[in-house]
């Protein structure tokens, strides 16, 4: 829900003429979200003594990632004058961001559907 969010919002903004109040709320609501609930997984996915390693990993990720992205951002509005190219970017992973997690989705019911199989033969 909160990548459709983003993904929602930022089409608004690059699809539409409309005043972006409200695209922008959405992309805000969801760009706070997310990290709570990225954090919130790691205990639920990993071993308790790699938690710090986790979240050093997440921290390192987002921080470089964010870094880039707005230098990358200001140089295609620099090269372009245009704030087009960059969005087009953001909506660009904003799709892949959203179908990755589908994939992931189906992944994880794949396995629970399987795991559950095996324990009812048992």
């Amino acid at each position: 829900m909160i990548q459709v969010l983003t993904t929602v919002g930022i089409s608004f903004i690059l699809f539409t003429e409309d005043y972006p109040l409200s695209a922008i709320l959405m992309i805000s609501v969801a760009e706070s979200i997310i990290p709570t609930i990225t954090a919130a997984l790691i205990p639920a996915t990993i071993p308790e003594n790699l938690f710090g390693i986790a979240y050093g990993i997440i921290t390192v990720f987002d921080n470089v990632i964010g870094f880039f992205f707005d230098i990358l951002y200001g140089a295609s509005y620099n090269l372009t004058g245009s704030y087009d190219c960059g969005l087009h970017v953001l909506h660009t992973m904003s799709i892949m961001g959203f179908i990755i997690l589908l994939i992931i989705e189906y992944v994880i019911n794949f396995h629970r559907a399987r795991r559950n199989r095996n324990y009812s033969e048992i």
